[in-house]
């Protein structure tokens, strides 16, 4: 169960198991995505709010998107200056 400003954000990691995985996401938190391709580097922003399941994220480059499931995770690069 997810405290007040939190989400538990749960996804199949893989289409063939039906094992989920569990995040607690929080405003503020440092996030990046996945990326599908090799060497291509992933898309950093910092949460803005969470709310019944999504996630609205402000990138680096100054856009904004409003996110579910299990797209972003926790980044522990610094923030750029």
């Amino acid at each position: 169960m997810a405290l007040p400003g939190e989400a538990d954000i749960t996804y199949d990691r893989t289409k063939r198991r039906r094992r989920t995985i569990a995040m607690s996401l929080h405003k503020g938190q440092r996030v990046k995505t996945l990326t599908k391709v090799v060497g291509r580097e992933p898309r950093r922003g910092v949460i803005q709010r969470v709310e019944a399941g999504t996630v609205e994220v402000r990138w680096n480059d100054g856009h904004i998107s409003i996110l579910s499931g299990g797209a972003l995770i926790p980044d522990k690069d610094p923030a750029p200056r």
